[in-house]
Parts: C-alpha cells; structure tokens; sequence
C-alpha cells in the first residue's frame, strides 16, 4: 500500500532484494531493470586486469569529455536508482536510459559515499562504434593504439582509469579514483 502511494507522488516504486548475501534497495519508474552494482565493479576489475587490455599511461587527468558522449540531462531522472551499504560505505547506482543516434543506450553513474565514483556506458551498436573512439582517444592523448585489440585502459598517476572495450556493444568504464580497488578488493 505505501509503494503505491509512493509512486502516485514520485512516479517510482520500491523493491528491495538480497543478492549474493547483500542487500539492494531500487528504486524504480516503468519496469524494473534490477542489476548487481558490486557485480559489475567486480567484473571492470576483472576485464581490466586480462592480458589482452592495452595497457595506457597517461600524466594528464583524463576526462570523459574526450570522447564527445552522451550524458544524461541535468534534469533528467534516472530509470533505476540501486543503493546498499558495502563495506561500510553507501554505493549509489543511477541507470538512465539514453538514445546516442541510431543506438540506444544504458548509462550507469556509481557514487560512493555521495562522491562521484565513476561511469560505465553501453551503446548497444554490436561494436560498430569501438575502432572510432579508440582512434579518437589515441588522437587526444598521443599514445598509439592496436586496433586489432578493441581493450584499451587508460589510466594516470591520479588512479584514474578509462576503459574503452568491445564486449558484445561498446562499453566505456571511466573511474576518477582508486577508491574502487579498497572497494571491490
């Protein structure tokens, strides 16, 4: 009775899950998406750390803006809004539903104790976008790229890292710190 009351005034409702021994709280508009944040910086953790990710130093702080992609509007509400308690710590991940041309798109920003923690991106394009940023960012950072590859990591002595792969679709991984490894390790 309270989730319907509660979606009359927000237009979301509330369902709580337990997933792998930790509890989920989403919050949702229209159908529920539900997904494993921990899971999914497990697996970043995971991809980054294979032997066929081109490995990239930088000394600049990188930026998503290199790559010209779409964001959610500052306004714009997401779809689903995961949160748990992980370490002692509050993750907050917000899934928004974007259209980046012909391709749809799933964003997701991860939070860390209300502090960005970092970004993941799926164009849904079968990678037909992936060689493109790739040549893009090796343009903006002056570091070469293999093509043949489709996995490249960017990372800077700040403990940020870029994550750029082909794994089905376009995927881009982008964390500002280092904060993830104390998290997921």
């Amino acid at each position: 009775m309270i989730n319907y009351f509660r979606k009359l005034l927000t237009g979301y409702q509330t369902v709580k899950k337990k997933v792998n021994g930790i509890d989920f709280r989403y919050t949702y508009s229209d159908k529920p998406i539900f997904f494993d944040p921990i899971g999914m910086l497990k697996e970043f953790n995971t991809r980054v750390a294979h032997e066929e990710v081109q490995q990239l130093r930088m000394i600049s702080p990188i930026s998503e803006n290199l790559l010209e992609l779409e964001f959610p509007e500052e306004e714009e509400k997401p779809s689903v809004v995961c949160e748990c308690f992980f370490k002692g710590k509050s993750l907050k991940v917000s899934r928004f539903s974007l259209k980046g041309g012909l391709y749809p798109i799933s964003f997701y920003r991860f939070e860390l104790d209300d502090q960005l923690l970092g970004t993941f991106r799926r164009k849904y394009d079968y990678g037909s976008q992936i060689q493109k940023i790739g040549l893009k960012l090796a343009s903006e950072t002056g570091l070469a790229i293999d093509l043949e590859l489709g996995k490249w990591l960017w990372q800077n002595n700040q403990g940020e890292q870029l994550f750029v792969e082909k794994f089905g679709h376009t995927q881009i991984w982008f964390f500002k710190n280092s904060k993830l490894d104390t998290l997921i390790n």
